[in-house]
């Protein structure tokens, strides 16, 4: 273990320049470890989207360093422990990395004067539900240690948890309860051991005693000749299994210390301490992999995701653009036909009457050219990139459900035809 001091001007310049997942490794930490560190020196971290914002070629802004205030401190003492850069063979810890002749020393006692907690804790559970259950082992419910035991075998099972507790923490760890990783219901008892978070069990194997058939049972065979009462009893075993159950994908790791006839578990203390030496920095490096791998998958799922919002808004531009220009010719049109009719109305004298309605037909078609002309500055939605009768148009359409388009008016004596049917537009 070395000692660093984390400078708060440095540690925000190291922040902003490099993602948390690859800036925290190299100080011993997980991202969210450093994220911690960060909130109690009052230095911002980049903000959500802001690395796939920058991987896309683009300059996010930074949120500024604060003012440092009277609570806030500028130097960070940090204890950093090396991590395995490989989960390989020669990363792993050498009895050469630990003091085995210590931890030898660290063994089972026959009694102990005083329980941890949470091996107090585990003793009043089983207690209290003695005979409770026809099962021989009793099953860990709620927040106590993960133990299966029998009752005859409780105290045992309750001296080895406290070994467990005791050796852990004279390497340097501490035993806590949390739930399982994909079961929050199930209560886990977890070593800390650098910081990584080993799951343990201790559980009694199930032993078979010759069954002895009952007077009831025998009684029954005499009446059924089919009936045969089971062979074998389950019975408690007094043979412990103590096991590592965090998974790793490396093997050639021991895991799993049991009891043999010839050979205690009491004697197998040390090794499972070892083990449990070994198998942390192995986790650790599976775990930052794991984030990194986690990372770069949400990078590229945002970065699919701009390229998506582009390819939208630039298809949304392209649809507004061909409607303007559909509109815009269609106002030339108007335009040229209201040109071509004031030179026939000068041309040629029109009665009073016939004016009056030409001049409101003229003066219709001028509203009706204005509404629709997408150079109209009042007609500009740049939130739709659509003129405004047409958008109206749209929502119309969205709301109803169908358009009926338009039909020349029909005479009463014409009769109907498939051809005359009006065409909807679902």
């Amino acid at each position: 273990m070395s000692k660093q001091i984390l400078n708060r001007a440095d540690l925000y310049e190291k922040v902003w320049a490099e993602p948390m997942s690859r800036l925290a490794p190299q100080y011993g930490l997980s991202d969210k470890g450093l994220a911690k560190i960060c909130d109690r020196m009052d230095i911002p971290i980049p903000y959500r989207g802001y690395w796939a914002k920058k991987a896309a070629g683009k300059k996010p802004p930074k949120n500024p360093l604060p003012t440092k205030g009277a609570n806030t401190t500028s130097e960070y003492h940090l204890d950093s422990y090396s991590i395995v850069s490989k989960p390989s063979s020669e990363d792993s810890l050498s009895p050469s990395d630990i003091d085995l002749d210590f931890i030898k020393r660290i063994k089972f006692e026959e009694f102990y004067s005083e329980y941890h907690p949470l091996v107090e804790a585990t003793r009043e559970y089983f207690l209290s539900k003695k005979h409770e259950s026809d099962s021989p082992i009793l099953k860990p419910s709620g927040n106590i240690l993960e133990i299966e035991t029998s009752e005859e075998n409780l105290e045992r099972a309750l001296r080895i948890a406290e070994a467990v507790i005791r050796g852990v923490q004279q390497i340097g760890g501490t035993v806590e309860l949390g739930a399982h990783k994909y079961n929050e219901h199930h209560i886990c008892s977890y070593a800390i051991i650098h910081g990584e978070k080993l799951a343990f069990s201790i559980k009694e194997q199930v032993g078979q005693v010759k069954h002895v058939p009952t007077e009831e049972e025998l009684k029954r065979m005499k009446k059924n000749e089919f009936y045969h009462p089971p062979s074998y009893d389950n019975a408690p075993s007094n043979q412990f299994i103590l096991e590592i159950e965090t998974w790793t994908h490396k093997g050639g790791l021991q895991k799993k210390w049991m009891d043999k006839p010839d050979n205690s578990l009491d004697n197998k203390f040390g090794s499972f301490l070892v083990g449990l030496l070994r198998t942390a920095p192995i986790v650790r490096q599976e775990r930052l992999e794991y984030e990194e791998k986690q990372r770069k998958e949400q990078e590229e799922k945002e970065r699919v995701r701009l390229e998506q919002e582009k390819r939208d808004a630039d298809h949304k531009r392209l649809a507004a653009l061909n409607s303007h220009l559909k509109m815009h010719a269609k106002v030339d049109s108007i335009n040229k036909y209201l040109h071509d009719l004031e030179k026939v109305l000068k041309e040629e004298t029109q009665p009073e009457v016939q004016l009056e309605e030409i001049n409101r037909w003229i003066e219709w078609v001028k509203n009706y050219r204005d509404n629709i002309n997408p150079l109209n500055p009042k007609n500009l939605l740049f939130e739709h990139h659509v003129p405004v009768e047409l958008y109206q148009q749209q929502q119309t359409q969205r709301s109803s459900g169908y358009v009926q388009w338009a039909q020349p008016e029909q005479k009463k004596e014409r009769s109907w035809g498939w051809w005359d049917r009006p065409v909807w537009k679902w």
